[in-house]
């Protein structure tokens, strides 16, 4: 797997750049290597950056960002703050390059406690497909089905993932065909 041995914060923040970099449209990409230094790739202390730090350098909300390291307090806390706001479209936004959603970053990080809080929400579309046009289920699967190399726990997470994940489709279908 790539970047086997690193932890979550640091794949998060090399994807981002990547994504960044990489983006289709060409007008949205860095347009200097200044603008590109000011990513928290570039930090010296890139791996002590809190979630509202990292907000700043990345394109993508807090809540993406707590979703994708597991921070299931912060999710928690984010997600009642915007129910009291009646901010009903906070967990199911798209992050501003591959349209990921927090379920997809929690997913593919293996994050069970977090997908489960947020599977739980009614207001959270488990159906809902990223950039590539995959739901959060099939990112796992794709994940999987590219070996995770010797980080058992991180495959002992997607599995549990790929399971709940699974089972909510499955009771989607169900209630579908019925109705």
């Amino acid at each position: 797997m790539l970047m086997q041995g690193y932890d979550d914060q640091a794949r998060l923040i090399v994807r981002e750049l990547f994504a960044w970099i990489l983006q289709k449209d060409p007008k949205k990409r860095p347009r200097s290597c200044e603008k590109m230094r000011q990513h928290p790739f570039f930090s010296t202390k890139a791996h002590s950056l809190d979630t509202d730090t990292l907000a700043e350098g990345l394109h993508m909300s807090r809540l993406h960002i707590a979703a994708a390291l597991g921070k299931t307090a912060e999710v928690k806390s984010m997600l009642a703050d915007a129910d009291a706001d009646a901010d009903e479209g906070l967990a199911s936004a798209q992050d501003q390059l591959l349209h990921r959603q927090p379920l997809h970053l929690a997913a593919a990080g293996g994050q069970v406690d977090v997908v489960r809080l947020l599977i739980a929400r009614k207001d959270v579309d488990r159906d809902a497909t990223d950039g590539a046009g995959r739901t959060a289920l099939q990112a796992v699967q794709h994940i999987l089905a590219d070996d995770v190399g010797g980080e058992a726990e991180l495959k002992t997470n997607l599995e549990e993932v790929r399971s709940l994940l699974a089972q909510v489709a499955e009771k989607t279908f169900i209630n579908q065909r019925i109705n």
